[in-house]
């Protein structure tokens, strides 16, 4: 299980997400849960290239087995 909490949200349990990702040409950070139609908004930034680090720094803590990560504010 890894935990994701938001700024001015909840706690995410990823473990019942297939996906997070930048939602198309904006800088809204979302993941998806089991249908694409069911999603959970974890964060939104300055920029796209913001939005981009902060996604990087998600796949950082998850590669160095961490269990949980908190959303950074912009």
């Amino acid at each position: 299980m890894f935990i994701l909490t938001q700024h001015r949200a909840e706690i995410v349990d990823t473990s019942k997400c297939f996906g997070i990702c930048i939602v198309d040409d904006t800088t809204v950070i979302r993941a998806y849960c089991n249908d694409t139609s069911n999603w959970i908004m974890l964060g939104f930034y300055k920029t796209r290239e913001r939005a981009k680090d902060v996604i990087q720094e998600i796949n950082t803590a998850l590669c160095e087995n961490r269990i949980s990560f908190d959303m950074p504010e912009d």
